[in-house]
């Protein structure tokens, strides 16, 4: 991985940004197909969790807070329709100049949804203690402000729990 100066993360493989490539509906879908492998998905998660070990990060995934980081400070779960995934995911790919159907694009959500909620390893689901935000009808910026007011809850509430030390008193 490598971060930019001004914050934008990029994953390189052997040297090569791939990062716009990791957005391909095909390579969505043939991640949704290899974690369905126990033994794979075992190697990532431990790769996911030394990669988060000393804190600090966001990450996300559809397993990321029930799996690799269940004991995680702030879990968010985001979440929205089939529907409303596909028209985005249409959006994005016209948006490139690539021309796909509505209905395939469905047809795919649904699908990868299906496959990674009843995989054995790792099913899609909200952990038990995850703030569950519905980002149908909302830009990024609107799911943006909501995370970060969610953050910013978190924070203060976090900070009002923190005991004074024997030298602030």
């Amino acid at each position: 991985f490598h971060t930019d100066a001004d914050g934008v993360v990029h994953t390189l493989v052997d040297g090569e940004d791939v990062t716009t490539a990791l957005r391909e509906p095909a390579i969505g879908e043939l991640a949704s197909s290899v974690a369905t492998i126990p033994a794979l998905r075992a190697q990532l998660v431990a790769k996911q969790q030394e990669y988060g070990r000393q804190g600090g990060v966001i990450m996300e995934g559809r397993d990321i807070q029930t799996v690799v980081f269940p004991n995680a400070d702030l879990k968010i779960f985001l979440t929205a329709s089939a529907a409303e995934r596909a028209r985005r995911r249409c959006d994005e790919l016209q948006a490139r100049g690539e021309s796909i159907a509505y209905q395939t694009v469905l047809d795919e959500v649904e699908t990868r949804d299906r496959r990674d909620a009843e995989r054995e390893a790792s099913p899609l689901r909200a952990a038990d203690d995850a703030i569950l935000v519905d980002t149908d009808g909302r830009t990024v910026d609107q799911v943006v402000e909501v995370l970060v007011e969610l953050i910013r809850t978190w924070r203060a509430q976090r900070a009002a729990l923190t005991l004074p030390t024997q030298k602030e008193r």
